[in-house]
């Protein structure tokens, strides 16, 4: 989940969302509801980035390997920015990747054109 500071330059390209400690960076709805009820699993995680790419500067690699995790599954927004750049750091780090097409979401016409960008540069399964 993006972990972003009041002051982060991200925000000259993006409207300020998930500041570190506010409203807006809490869960909310079923996901919330999920991730309570199951956040005492050791394999459910919350994974705080501030790239679009949740590998970049994280140990996200690391604990997935502890885990012995072989295939990242990745869902979210955006399809064409944070889900493709997720994907391709996934990919640099030796995992397989999946898609799932009805957990993701894009605020342009070029969802549909990335998740094919995944398929093709990554080899990752789309989940319809």
């Amino acid at each position: 989940m993006d972990a972003h500071q009041e002051n982060d330059p991200h925000f000259e390209l993006w409207p300020a969302h998930n500041v570190v400690g506010t409203f807006g960076q809490q869960l909310y709805g079923d996901l919330m509801t999920w991730y309570q009820e199951h956040e005492a699993n050791s394999n459910v995680m919350m994974q705080p980035k501030s790239n679009y790419n949740a590998f970049f500067n994280t140990n996200l690699a690391e604990k997935l390997r502890a885990l012995d995790v072989e295939k990242v599954h990745v869902v979210g927004v955006c399809t064409d920015i944070c889900d493709f750049l997720t994907v391709a750091g996934a990919d640099a780090e030796g995992f397989k990747t999946a898609i799932h097409k009805r957990g993701t979401a894009t605020f342009t016409d070029l969802g549909e054109t990335f998740v094919n960008h995944m398929k093709t540069c990554f080899f990752t399964e789309i989940v319809e």
